[in-house]
């Protein structure tokens, strides 16, 4: 007797554990088929546009002029907001071949032709003049950076090409600027037109700049406020300079890892047709 019922109990609790499971995997299947029911009905074009704003701050300037407005007329509106305005850096431009994004832009935009300084010009007008923080490509005209400077009242950080720095034609580093970032040969002529145009400078960025030793003792005297100055990875000077050490030792982030000096100083004058950094005038 004990026999048969512990047998039936057995299979009392294997049916009660079947049944069990049975009903976890029906909850389950309807967890989940209200899941995808939710999924299916959101409308994202009905996403609160703070939200909106909040995402579109960083994707980036290439995804704020090519993709967003393009998804539906809320996502459009989202992106007219200022605050997704505020930190840009622009895409490579210029060059021949065109690049993938002039190419994109003149089919979005169905324009004829694509002007680096018109572009330049209308990125600041959608912007609506809020920006803090430019980093302008290789090829930026002194005519469109003289637009930015004129129409970006709020204008903190720039990074420009080097060739801009001592621009004969107008003094365009009198800006309160407070970050600067540029790459190239920096020579006395530039280093002269930081230091005494940019005295109250905050942050300067030159890695990867051909910076003579000069230049940097020049830059070093007369930017006293620097809180960052990054020379990174220069040709020029020597990291463990004691002179340019002691120079340096009032500036909080003072980054001279990986600069040395060239005998080869035909080089200098090669980096000076690079582009600007994407990261210039930033960590």
């Amino acid at each position: 007797m004990e026999g048969i019922l512990g047998n039936t109990r057995t299979v009392e609790k294997e049916t009660n554990w079947e049944e069990r499971e049975r009903k976890t995997q029906k909850g389950m299947e309807e967890s989940h088929g209200k899941a995808v029911v939710i999924e299916e009905e959101r409308k994202w074009e009905e996403m609160n546009k703070d939200c909106l704003v909040k995402v579109f701050e960083v994707v980036g300037l290439e995804s704020l002029i090519l993709d967003v407005p393009f998804v539906c007329k809320s996502w459009y509106n989202a992106s007219l907001d200022p605050q997704c305005w505020k930190n840009l850096t622009f895409p490579k431009l210029g060059g021949w071949p065109s690049s993938p994004f002039m190419e994109r832009y003149m089919d979005e935009y169905h324009a004829d032709k694509f002007s680096v300084t018109g572009f330049i010009k209308f990125v600041v007008d959608r912007s609506c003049k809020s920006s803090v923080k430019l980093v302008l490509p290789g090829c930026c005209s002194l005519e469109a950076f003289a637009y930015v400077s004129n129409e970006c009242p709020s204008l903190q950080v720039i990074g420009l090409p080097s060739e801009l720095v001592v621009s004969g034609e107008n003094h365009i580093l009198e800006f309160n600027f407070s970050g600067l970032g540029t790459k190239g040969y920096i020579d006395n002529e530039a280093a002269l037109a930081i230091a005494t145009q940019l005295p109250k400078i905050k942050y300067l960025h030159l890695k990867n700049s051909s910076l003579p030793r000069e230049s940097l003792v020049t830059i070093l005297e007369g930017c006293k406020e620097l809180v960052e100055l990054d020379v990174r990875n220069c040709i020029g000077f020597e990291a463990d300079d004691e002179e340019i050490l002691m120079l340096a030792s009032h500036i909080k982030r003072f980054k001279p890892e990986g600069s040395e000096i060239y005998e080869d100083w035909w080089f200098d004058e090669h980096i000076s047709s690079r582009d600007v950094d994407s990261d210039a005038g930033s960590d």
